[in-house]
């Protein structure tokens, strides 16, 4: 009987990360299995238009519908977990949310993350309770139909498609892999509610976080680096600096400073950064010869509004599309852009996006900006995510990051980054060791091989 893998794309970025890069070419060589990729309906044409070949099929997982239970199951994984980002997440919503209930809910969900934040017995008695909610008819449907030997959830955190799948799989006794989809997941996400038989982890720091956050053991990961990273070894992509800056309009005699703007919803001032940038040039206090390139998060180009008519700073949106259903689908042609955005550039600025990874991965200075134009409250300010996001204030400490708390600050920064980029070398090479390791070019590879071997075990 030919076995069969599932595998779970959920996000655009799963496409980008996984399946456009050396995962899908190692993972289809030689294959003598089939292959059944999960997607969103939204997707499903598109990605068998991609990807569908000889036994390798794609399936529409329709959206589904949380009970009451999984309500509560998700309530309680997303607040009984003591990090200062669920703090953050925590103090958001009380905040913009009105009505009495908010009250009630925030003391509820203030007492979860004081009394149960870190006890391994809460997160098994989750775990364990997890396994009796009913299962989804469309999900065991799936199960049914293709009998899998294998589950590869590529955002083993994702309520939506992720977690009732490996729950069906764990169910049914079927074995799981999972990855989760960002380095802060087990800091930021909650508990996580179902744990695959094998997890893959980023790094160092996404291996540490899930042990101590997540009571997960060491001899239960695997440390295979950032499938992304793979791309950003390839020196294939890399354009000429006259060539890529003309294509932006930008003088390839101006030095650019590149800037990864936060998600709108996250963080909608980063266009008054912009601003403090273009007027710091105007008045002196930076080169005349500095461009700021700003590129807003996929689908977020509300902050594009703050930063029109400013002579020192120039927009950049050419590398993804606004549409909602499309806002992630990076191909060669995009990633080779924004590679190139950050190579050609003297230094990453941003508030906490893990572009500044990104620039760091191409050996660049980073900057990290906590401050914006005028007064904020605290919990909507860029230095809550500098004081209460528990990944970057990690980062920050490795002293691989440059910390701006002042306008004076920014350019005091920014001016000792021109006059010597390999200042803080060594911090930056403490985020490699922590955060990055190993970035080899050959990610993709590891995880095919791990999934093949655990096939056929």
């Amino acid at each position: 009987m030919t076995k069969t893998i599932f595998i779970t794309v959920g996000e655009a970025s799963v496409a980008h990360h996984l399946l456009r890069g050396e995962f899908w070419r190692k993972l289809l060589a030689g294959r003598n299995f089939r292959i059944v990729l999960i997607v969103p309906p939204s997707k499903a044409e598109e990605y068998r238009k991609e990807f569908s070949g000889d036994n390798i099929l794609v399936e529409a997982l329709p959206s589904i519908p949380f009970s009451t239970l999984e309500r509560l199951m998700l309530f309680l994984a997303l607040n009984a977990l003591r990090t200062s980002t669920v703090t953050l997440n925590q103090m958001r919503k009380y905040l913009t949310t009105q009505g009495l209930m908010r009250h009630i809910a925030f003391f509820l969900k203030r007492g979860l993350w004081f009394f149960l934040g870190r006890s391994r017995i809460f997160q098994k008695f989750l775990r364990t309770a997890e396994t009796f909610l009913p299962p989804h008819p469309s999900v065991g449907q799936l199960f049914e139909r293709y009998h899998p030997s294998l589950v590869f959830s590529t955002v083993a955190m994702f309520a939506q498609m992720d977690v009732p799948i490996l729950r069906e799989a764990r169910r049914r006794m079927v074995q799981t892999i999972g990855i989760t989809r960002g380095w802060d997941n087990f800091t930021n996400s909650g508990v996580m509610r179902v744990v695959p038989d094998i997890l893959l982890v980023h790094s160092r720091f996404a291996g540490k976080t899930a042990q101590k956050y997540q009571f997960i053991p060491d001899q239960r990961t695997i440390r295979v680096g950032f499938p992304r990273n793979d791309w950003f070894l390839r020196k294939d992509l890399i354009d000429s600096r006259q060539d890529f800056l003309a294509r932006l309009g930008i003088d390839p005699k101006k030095r650019v400073i590149f800037f990864g703007a936060m998600e709108y919803f996250w963080f909608p001032r980063d266009g008054e950064i912009a601003r403090i940038f273009n007027n710091l040039v105007e008045s002196g206090k930076l080169p005349q010869d500095l461009i700021m390139l700003f590129r807003p998060y996929p689908g977020s180009t509300g902050s594009m509004e703050r930063i029109e008519g400013l002579r020192y700073v120039v927009p950049d949106i050419s590398s993804f599309t606004k549409s909602a259903a499309d806002v992630w689908e990076m191909r060669e042609k995009e990633t080779a852009h924004l590679m190139n955005s950050i190579f050609h550039s003297e230094m990453v600025v941003t508030v906490a996006s893990t572009l500044g990874i990104d620039g760091i991965v191409l050996d660049k200075p980073a900057i990290s900006v906590g401050f914006e134009a005028g007064p904020a409250p605290y919990w909507f300010s860029a230095g809550r995510f500098l004081d209460h996001w528990s990944h970057w204030q990690a980062l920050l400490e490795t002293g691989g990051f440059r910390r701006a708390d002042t306008a004076e600050e920014f350019a005091n920064a920014i001016r000792s980054y021109l006059k010597n980029p390999h200042l803080d070398f060594e911090g930056r090479e403490r985020v490699r060791e922590q955060f990055l390791e190993p970035y080899d070019g050959r990610v993709g590879e590891r995880i095919a091989r791990i999934l093949l071997k655990k096939l056929y075990s």
